[in-house]
């Protein structure tokens, strides 16, 4: 079940804009067949129409582009963050295996000190 509801997700937009596209060849169609008009008001209709859906798209890839560049950067702040994060724990790791490693020769002089006594 969780993977269809990501399958639909997916699909989203471009489903989306497939059914509005057939949506619009089948109306174009029925337009066609039971237009009143004259052929030059016909493609004169055709044409205007054309013009609309070209605008709709131009205004749905705008709208894409705009999700897509907020969901960039979205991801890119994340990602600096995940970076920063990792960069100080792992500067915490060289800090403290240094502290290790010092109190480990001066144990180890100590000892040295002490046993040769």
């Amino acid at each position: 079940m969780a993977n269809r509801e990501i399958i639909i997700k997916r699909g989203g937009f471009g489903s989306l804009f497939s059914g509005f596209l057939i949506g619009g060849l089948i109306g174009a169609g029925v337009a066609l067949l039971s237009a009143p008009q004259s052929g030059a008001e016909t493609r004169a209709l055709l044409g205007d129409r054309a013009n609309q859906w070209r605008d709709r798209a131009m205004v749905a890839a705008s709208d894409t582009r705009d999700r897509a560049g907020k969901a960039i950067s979205t991801a890119r702040d994340q990602a600096n963050d995940v970076i920063s994060r990792t960069k100080d724990r792992a500067s915490n790791v060289v800090h403290k295996s240094s502290d290790v490693i010092e109190q480990t020769k001066s144990n180890a002089q100590d000892m040295g000190n002490t046993g040769s006594m």
